[in-house]
């Protein structure tokens, strides 16, 4: 007589791996996923001594085009001097500087040769003549780190998984912090003094933008803003101690405007430090419309449009070379698109 058929045990493992698998894709399909590519658009951010007045309209830099395919980065490390960098069509990352009212014309510094930039730069000055800058670079995921001492361009790697562009902020002479969004759409930072860095620090979060951190010179806390994924501005109070770093957790900024319209932001925040415990904040909303805020202390803040007829493709960086006067420069936009090829457009304003 016949034995009962008896299934092999091959059986049962292929339905168990079937199943497992099938779970495995149900949960991955429910649970949001952040990707590099989804991470909005970098915004300049360079640290400033002032708060905000009367302003020029924005006017295109005569003789000074620059083929800009990222935002600008602008900075002062004295007395009527700026640099201004961006990077160029080729990806290379472009100087120009003015002094006694004169550019010096678009130029790549020795460090940047050859170097294809994959994101915006920012920059900061941490002394007279000092100048950090940090970016991506083509095929690497690390940041990268360009600084001027006074005599010479270098360049080093700062190591680290960007998923974004990174961002730099000086709080004090001789020291410099830099942050990125990394691994998970988290925020990461790492901190500098003279001869040692900081390893790379978790501030977490869920980051839908690079990050813009700001601080008033000689101030111990930096504060970083992010656009989160519910397309709020969120911040985190980072401490400074030396090259060490430490964080403090988020808060959401109210989203309103004075007329109680919600806003929900479509591009990275802009910081600028326009006094003690005063920041000065930028970003574009889902119709591109430029927003502006500021953080005095206090997380309940009120958002009111920029300028209706801003012709902008990028967040503006603005830095202080003389007191009472702030430069502003942004990339210029004939197309409602945010990466639309555009002229360099310059601005200045006066203090309250």
């Amino acid at each position: 007589m016949d034995q009962a058929y008896q299934p092999k045990r091959w059986f049962f493992v292929l339905i168990f791996f079937g199943l497992l698998g099938l779970g495995i894709y149900i949960w991955r399909s429910s649970t949001p996923q952040v990707r590099a590519t989804e991470l909005l658009a970098p915004a300049v951010v360079v640290p400033a001594q002032m708060s905000l007045g009367t302003w020029s309209p924005f006017a295109t830099m005569t003789g000074q085009i620059a083929e800009a395919t990222s935002a600008p980065a602008v900075v002062s490390w004295g007395a009527g001097r700026l640099d201004l960098f961006v990077r160029g069509r080729n990806g290379e990352l472009f100087q120009n500087y003015r002094e006694a009212g004169q550019w010096s014309g678009w130029q790549v510094p020795p460090a940047f040769r050859g170097v294809v930039l994959r994101s915006a730069p920012t920059c900061a000055s941490w002394g007279s003549q000092r100048i950090s800058c940090v970016a991506l670079i083509e095929d690497d995921r690390a940041v990268w780190h360009f600084y001027y001492d006074g005599q010479a361009w270098a360049r080093e790697s700062l190591g680290g998984d960007a998923w974004s562009a990174p961002t730099i902020v000086s709080p004090q002479p001789d020291q410099v912090a830099v942050f990125v969004a990394g691994a998970g759409g988290r925020l990461y930072g790492r901190g500098w003094v003279p001869g040692r860095w900081s390893e790379w620090i978790d501030f977490g979060g869920e980051l839908r933008s690079a990050p813009a951190c700001a601080a008033y010179r000689g101030d111990q806390v930096i504060h970083c803003f992010v656009t989160n994924t519910q397309r709020s501005i969120s911040r985190q109070a980072i401490l400074i101690d030396g090259e060490r770093l430490s964080g403090s957790g988020y808060v959401t900024l109210a989203m309103h405007e004075a007329n109680g319209n919600s806003l929900m932001m479509a591009s990275a925040p802009a910081a600028l430090a326009i006094g003690p415990n005063r920041i000065a904040i930028l970003a574009l909303n889902d119709a591109q419309k430029l927003f502006q805020t500021t953080w005095a202390g206090r997380d309940n803040v009120t958002w009111q449009p920029a300028n209706e007829n801003l012709p902008l493709a990028t967040i503006p960086s603005c830095t202080s070379t003389t007191p009472g006067r702030t430069d502003c420069f942004a990339r210029a936009s004939d197309s409602p698109m945010l990466n639309a090829f555009g002229d360099m457009l310059q601005t200045s304003g006066t203090v309250r």
